[in-house]
């Protein structure tokens, strides 16, 4: 019993403290923005994308060198834009001024322009690697 509770155990540990680093990781990178005049929509879409993507991308490395297992890497990635996709949508279902969406920058469109190219990429790849080899 205790195998099978302790990796949730240390799952759940680490989803906390993720949780408690994501929200003072926004509050300083609204000071670096201000102390530096750059605006909230770069600071967010470069560092604060940077630093958050980090435990994915550690995840991903320790998937495929450590555990031999590509597609846990792979769904890690691809997962975490479909949740991020998901959150977005719920934060502007439950506004209750305006959609989330007309409330932002319009700097968010180059941002959200890449990610799609980027999405489709992996997708486009995905199902070029699903097609059978021909001679």
């Amino acid at each position: 019993m205790t195998a099978i509770l302790l990796p949730w155990l240390k799952l759940a540990i680490c989803g906390l403290l993720i949780g408690i680093a994501g929200s003072v990781l926004t509050r300083h990178a609204d000071v670096i923005a201000r102390l530096t005049g750059l605006s909230r929509s770069w600071i967010g879409l470069v560092l604060l994308a940077t630093a958050t993507s980090l435990p994915e991308l550690f995840a991903g490395i320790s998937a495929v060198a450590a555990a031999d297992a590509p597609n846990i890497a792979v769904g890690n990635a691809l997962g975490s834009c479909v949740f991020n996709l998901a959150m977005l949508a719920l934060l502007d279902e439950l506004s209750r001024k305006e959609p989330l969406y007309r409330s932002i920058d319009q700097g968010h469109l180059l941002g959200a322009g890449f990610g799609v190219i980027m999405i489709g990429s992996a997708g486009a790849f995905l199902l070029l690697r699903a097609q059978p080899e021909t001679s």
